[in-house]
């Protein structure tokens, strides 16, 4: 994969589940951060890595707050990184093998793994409620599904379940539960783990991303359309301002649902003013989008990719009512060309908020 954004919304940019294998070494891909944290599995990134600079979630509180401190404050994160050495290197070996012509045999280095397994589950017990535990939860379960030990991720994951010293980490066990039962084929399982998790006080970004996962699943895995775009609608009304509102938009465009008027994801303005268009649409290499304001104020227009990462910022300001234009020259901030494909260009203002498609081909 080149020229690819993978700061995904959820835990893990890129997820290589057992047996399988992801080349993501290209040095013009993005992610969330370092890819030895946000990746799992039998993946290769580059090197020399670009950030995009989304930020993943963090566990909610009762209060319904973070409760995951800055790493710089987090007292487990060095042992946290200990750990992730181990599992780097194993990952190292595994590559090795694949550019020596061999199979890949994670089983092979069972022995590292459970050093690794063993340095994480320490982490975890040392420092639940920070930062690093719910990373090093999350790397148990990429080592025990590397080795196809499923049955093994189930038993750690009730086992952190059944203690109240691990309250804090219970959303995310029960989120990691979710693609075990996937894989098993117990979906109605899954959306009631899904159910569970969302009763729970969350933040709102933990929040968004599990209802819009209970869509994916009921599109995907049990070919339900209707209760798809029922959970779709959900997620944008709910959730207008964060990024997976315009997945969710996504979604019901390829289902061909109408959720508003024309291609806005929230009603325009009262007196019908606020319009946004762009020409031309399909267009390469750029586009001018339009708009006209109803009255003055603080403007943003920015450009996101289907999974609602952010690609570039256009206008971000203090703007006078009446029309604007501005050019998107299929740039990403840092200057890199965006590969072919669908976009949205979602317009915020004091009086309401409004996106398109943008439909760029090479």
């Amino acid at each position: 994969m080149v020229d690819t954004y993978f700061c995904e919304q959820s835990y893990y940019d890129i997820q290589a589940g057992s047996g399988s294998y992801v080349d993501a070494s290209d040095e013009d891909n993005y992610f969330s951060g370092d890819p030895e944290d946000y990746t799992e599995g039998n993946v290769d990134y580059p090197e020399d890595w670009q950030e995009c600079g989304l930020k993943k979630s963090m566990i909610a509180s009762s209060s319904g707050t973070s409760a995951i401190s800055a790493v710089g404050s987090d007292p487990g994160w060095d042992e946290y990184i200990a750990a992730t050495k181990v599992y780097k290197s194993i990952r190292e070996k595994l590559r090795a093998d694949r550019e020596a012509g061999l199979s890949h045999e994670p089983q092979k280095y069972t022995a590292d793994y459970a050093n690794a397994v063993t340095q994480f589950k320490q982490v975890v017990v040392s420092y639940p409620g920070e930062l690093s535990s719910i990373k090093a939860l999350g790397k148990v379960a990429a080592c025990y599904r590397d080795l196809s030990q499923l049955e093994a991720v189930r038993d750690y994951l009730n086992s952190i379940l059944q203690e109240s010293r691990f309250a804090a980490l219970r959303p995310y066990a029960l989120d990691l539960f979710i693609p075990y039962h996937l894989s098993k084929g117990e979906h109605n399982r899954a959306l009631q783990l899904s159910d569970e998790i969302l009763a729970a006080p969350l933040d709102n970004q933990l929040a968004c991303e599990i209802l819009y996962g209970k869509g994916i699943i009921y599109r995907y895995y049990l070919n339900d359309k209707d209760q798809a775009a029922a959970i779709f609608k959900q997620v944008i009304a709910r959730y207008p301002d964060h990024p997976t509102a315009l997945s969710a938009q996504a979604e019901l465009e390829d289902m061909g649902v109408e959720y508003a008027a024309g291609d806005s994801t929230s009603t325009p303005a009262a007196d019908g003013q606020l319009v946004i268009q762009s020409y031309p649409n399909p267009f390469n290499p750029s586009s001018t989008i339009r708009f006209t304001l109803p009255e003055e104020g603080q403007v943003t227009l920015k450009v996101y990719d289907l999974m609602g990462r952010e690609v570039a910022t256009l206008v971000n300001g203090y703007i006078e009512p009446g029309y604007h234009q501005v050019v998107w020259n299929g740039k990403t901030a840092s200057g890199h060309d965006v590969p072919t494909g669908i976009y949205i260009a979602r317009l915020i203002t004091p009086a309401a908020t409004m996106s398109i498609k943008l439909v760029l081909l090479k």
